[in-house]
């Protein structure tokens, strides 16, 4: 049987399934991070989101930079526009990744 981890003492291997997050070069990457509550069965933005999710995704803002002549407080970026993080924990409903749908195998089966 399984002895902790992802250790399988029977099959003499381990197995594990990974996050996998991607980002483009347009800063947007894998994952969901519309939080807000359903609509019919797709989540919507909360209302305090700086972005529009549209098309699902998550979006890294950090490296936005505002035009000055129209600078609003709101447009302003910081870390906690990088929706991308993978520390993200304070919203569950938030996850820049996609779970890999199977497993990983490290070793082999006896």
């Amino acid at each position: 049987g399984v002895a902790g981890g992802c250790f399988d003492y029977q099959k003499v291997a381990c197995f594990y399934t990974p996050k996998v997050l991607l980002k483009d070069t347009w800063n947007w990457c894998t994952g969901e991070c519309r939080a807000g509550p359903l609509v019919g069965k797709v989540p919507s933005d909360v209302s305090n989101s700086l972005v529009r999710h549209i098309n699902g995704g998550c979006w890294d803002g950090t490296e936005t930079k505002p035009n000055t002549e129209v600078a609003k407080k709101d447009m302003i970026m910081t870390d906690a526009s990088n929706e991308c993080r993978l520390e993200i924990t304070e919203n569950k409903n938030v996850r820049p990744w996609v779970v890999y749908p199977g497993a990983v195998q490290i070793g082999t089966y006896k």
